[in-house]
This record gives structure tokens, C-alpha cells and sequence, in this order.
């Protein structure tokens, strides 16, 4: 996940044009963001996305050189929310408590669950625009779930004789199935309690916190 580019944030101290220029990428990110959930990225002109953000295509070419360049700005834009959002991911007994958090934000925002899961699918294609990114992205994510895991394992919080590395890929297969079942499903389909129960598999109870002697 890549922090957002210098200049892509407006601050209220800066200059008028500044923070027009800022609030006007913001609406562009949201409408390519909806279309490209919806769409996806090839069914998606840049045409479409200023008429969606209410621009003319050359000012949305002001910001965005490029349709690639503005669906890893969306992704990047969403990915920094989650973050904002709930916090880093805490491989202590909060562990389960993060993914809650996760679960609970991901299911407010339905179209970004879309986004994620069409581009996904999409970028499977050796010749999608963001095919490498994604490699890349979900290499990252698993190493960083096995070191989350890995240190469970150290807080003695991983059940005996699980791997690391499996129960990363494990938890990541089955949070991208469950969001997918969500999106056909969003009544019947509890996300956060399939990924509780997975969790329940892969660890063990938290360790109970030492009874404070009681005064006399």
C-alpha cells in the first residue's frame, strides 16, 4: 500500500487555487472509484469519469496523465483510508479486534469491496495496466500476514503445528471469497463471523490477564 503522492492532499492553510485543485481531484478519484467498481477498468472511459466527476476531460488530464495512473491513484487513495480508518494491524491478542475494525469499515463502503474485487480479477490479465502492481501487492500482503503470524506464533497465540505462512494465505483466500459472497449477499452473508471462525482455527485463546489481588 503506497502513501499518497506529495501534493495529492489539500490543506486548509494553503493557497485558494491549492485546495480547488485538491478538492477537485478528491471528486475525481470518487467518480472513477464508483465507475471502475462498477465497470471495471476497460469497460471504463476517461470520458465517463469527468462526466461523472463533472469536469471537462481536459481538466481531468490536468490531474490524472492517464487512466492507469488515476485507477492506482483511486486504489492508493482507498488503501491510505482502511489505514486511517483502522489503524495497523496489532499481532497481540488485538489481532482479532483489528480485523473487526477491518470488516465493520469494508461493509460501509460496498463500492470499494467492488473496486478490489473486479480489479483483482481483471489484473489476472498479463496485459492489465496494473497486472505487476497486484503481484506485487498480494506478495506484500502475504509476507506481511506470515510476520503477523509469525509473531503469534511467538506470543504463543497460533495453535500448534499450523505454518505461518499457510494461515496467511489461508486468511487472505478466505477474506477476498467472503467479500465477494458479501457483495451477491450483503444480508446473508456475516464477514466479519466467517473470518472469526477461520480465526478461531488458526488461534489460540488470549492469554488470561493476572488476577489483581484483591484489598483486605
Amino acid at each position: 500500500m503506497t502513501v499518497s503522492r506529495p501534493g495529492a492532499t489539500g490543506h486548509r492553510s494553503g493557497p485558494p487555487t491549492n485546495r480547488r485543485g485538491a478538492q477537485t481531484r478528491a471528486v475525481i478519484l470518487a467518480a472513477a472509484g464508483e465507475l471502475f467498481g462498477s465497470q471495471g477498468f476497460f469497460g471504463t472511459s476517461v470520458r465517463e469519469i469527468a462526466a461523472g466527476a463533472g469536469v471537462n476531460h481536459a481538466t481531468l488530464l490536468h490531474h490524472f496523465a492517464s487512466k492507469e495512473l488515476l485507477l492506482e491513484a483511486v486504489l492508493d487513495e482507498r488503501e491510505q483510508q482502511v489505514y486511517r480508518l483502522v489503524g495497523p494491524v496489532d499481532p497481540r491478542p488485538d489481532f482479532r479486534a483489528f480485523y473487526r475494525r477491518l470488516t465493520q469499515h469494508n461493509e460501509s463502503v460496498p463500492g470499494l469491496i467492488a473496486l478490489f474485487a473486479r480489479t483483482s480479477v481483471d489484473a489476472t490479465n498479463a496485459n492489465h495496466p496494473l497486472h505487476e502492481q497486484f503481484q506485487t501487492r498480494y506478495d506484500r500482503v502475504v509476507r506481511t500476514m506470515t510476520i503477523e503470524f509469525e509473531r503469534l506464533e511467538t506470543l504463543g497465540l497460533l495453535r500448534p503445528g499450523i505454518e505461518p505462512a499457510k494461515a496467511a494465505r489461508t486468511l487472505i483466500a478466505t477474506q477476498d471469497g467472503a467479500q465477494i459472497q458479501w457483495l451477491f449477499d450483503p444480508e446473508g452473508v456475516d464477514i466479519n463471523d466467517i473470518i472469526q471462525r477461520l480465526l478461531d482455527t488458526l488461534l489460540t485463546d488470549p492469554p488470561a490477564e493476572p488476577e489483581t489481588a484483591s484489598a483486605p
